[in-house]
């Protein structure tokens, strides 16, 4: 009934100042208001410049609308987009801020008032022993790339949304140590997995080439992944690893892509 939504975790930390601030602030009519944050994680920081930002012939980056649990949405922003997100999954926001809020948007604010604080506590996504529903995140990164596909980009737009699947489904769902192990093999997994989602999409970035770590890790990475060609399709074993967890499929209705993205 409110005329902003704001969906956070449980077990982070909000500043309520926000509220006033923005009830007195004056901004501009916006579907979206990005707060700064601070998360414990290192190099994760808000990229959009503060202020007002109108999408005009290119869609917002990817990037800007990472962290969705510091933004707010207007409600009749969601109301007019039929906005939601994906059921019976982990991971259901990030295909929402990577590849569809990019997309969706006309109007957002970055506001400089730090409102969020994330906190890097026990999580059913963390842990030495993953829990096999960090997975769901293959999927859900799938379907919103998916739903970039449909979209006409131009090369260089396309590009950025390219990087952000690599960079969430492959970099980001593999943590492989530095030396043999069982983390190894779950690497290749992914690996051998993002190939098949790579050539669905025709993606042609090379994916060492934004690889996010260290000259050490790197060089497991890049020989991990010259391993990973070798390996057979990997669809069956993540199959009963979402059928062991959840034991139905993801449940999601993507939102219209907006006619001046559309390809017909």
């Amino acid at each position: 009934s409110g005329e902003w939504v704001w969906f956070v975790d449980s077990d982070d930390v909000i500043d309520l100042h926000s509220i006033s601030l923005a009830r007195n602030s004056g901004w501009p009519n916006v579907e979206v208001i990005a707060w700064e944050f601070e998360h414990p994680h290192p190099g994760v920081a808000c990229t959009i410049p503060s202020g007002f930002h109108e999408v005009e012939d290119r869609p917002a980056p990817p990037t800007a609308m990472e962290t969705l649990p510091a933004k707010w949405f207007a409600m009749d922003f969601v109301r007019r987009t039929a906005l939601r997100f994906p059921e019976y999954c982990l991971y259901e926001a990030t295909p929402i801020e990577a590849f569809v809020l990019p997309l969706l948007l006309n109007r957002y604010f970055k506001s400089d008032f730090r409102a969020y604080r994330a906190i890097a506590g026990p999580s059913v996504t963390r842990g030495a022993r993953q829990n096999p529903r960090h997975f769901d995140r293959l999927q859900t990164i799938a379907l919103g790339r998916a739903f970039a596909h449909k979209a006409k980009l131009e090369p260089a737009a396309r590009a950025e949304f390219d990087v952000a699947f690599i960079r969430l489904f492959l970099w980001y769902s593999v943590k492989p140590s530095k030396v043999p192990g069982r983390s190894w093999l779950t690497a290749m997994r992914v690996m051998r997995q993002y190939r098949d989602e790579a050539a669905r999409f025709a993606i042609t970035i090379d994916p060492l080439d934004v690889y996010p770590g260290g000259a050490r890790s790197h060089l497991v990475a890049w020989l991990l992944w010259k391993l990973s060609r070798l390996m057979p399709s990997q669809h069956a074993y993540f199959d009963r690893l979402r059928q062991g967890s959840w034991d139905r499929p993801i449940e999601w209705t993507p939102p219209e892509i907006p006619e001046r993205w559309r390809t017909s």
